[in-house]
């Protein structure tokens, strides 16, 4: 239904990148690099949430990575072709913060109505717009996006 359906997304929209996470179970890979920053492909893995949100229609998006990254994500959009305006918050290292605290890291920052959550090793190829535009029709308060797992990390 909301493929077909579109309405014109009005009013503040804030994006937000969830990018701060250690990758502690992946250690071998980020021993020397934070999450954020490994390569997918010939991208680092921020760039795919930066992306998508760009093509959604985004210009802006904080985002909230670790102290260490924060000057190799501020490059990523001269480096890799975007144009989305980046306000990157920094993390300190000795910190271990989930997305409510994060969030709370960067409150003064959260001047949107609606605040747009996206994880910051989120790869997907449907885009976010109908989901905004369903979200905006509804004036949901709350609207997630879920999907299945592909396949069973646990058993693998």
């Amino acid at each position: 239904f909301y493929k077909s359906f579109r309405m014109t997304v009005t009013g503040s929209l804030q994006a937000v990148v969830m990018a701060g996470g250690k990758g502690s179970r992946m250690t071998d890979l980020t021993s020397g690099k934070a999450k954020c920053l490994l390569p997918v492909g010939n991208m680092p893995l921020v760039w795919f949430p930066l992306n998508m949100l760009q093509s959604a229609g985004f210009t802006e998006a904080l985002v909230i990575v670790p102290d260490s990254a924060k000057q190799e994500v501020s490059k990523i959009p001269s480096l890799y072709n975007l144009s989305i305006k980046l306000d990157i918050v920094g993390i300190p290292g000795q910190q271990e913060l989930g997305t409510a605290d994060s969030l709370r890291l960067v409150s003064d920052k959260l001047t949107g109505t609606d605040i747009v959550i996206v994880s910051g090793d989120l790869m997907m190829e449907e885009s976010m717009r109908g989901m905004v535009d369903m979200h905006r029709m509804n004036n949901a308060a709350f609207t997630a996006m879920l999907s299945k797992p592909m396949f069973d990390v646990k058993n693998a």
